[in-house]
């Protein structure tokens, strides 16, 4: 009797250590998933001198994407 409320206790333990763990892992995947769907950003290239550059370095002006100010002006 008492041997099988110890396989009992044993078997609940590790149960709870197992779904634990997956969950876990679970979380760990779906936040390397996000910081993978961030890695990549939209570029763009400068009008003036054809550098290619991530969108958000990039400056606008009049509709137009530049890789710094100097080329804004010409």
């Amino acid at each position: 009797m008492i041997f099988r409320l110890l396989i009992a206790i044993v078997l609940i333990a590790l149960g709870f250590f197992l779904i634990r763990r997956l969950r876990l892992h679970l979380r760990q995947d779906k936040k390397n998933k996000l910081e993978q769907n961030n890695q990549y950003q939209e570029t763009i290239c400068c009008k003036q001198c054809g550098l290619r550059l991530p969108k958000s370095e990039a400056i606008e002006k009049n509709g137009v994407f530049y890789c710094s100010e100097e080329h804004t002006e010409k």
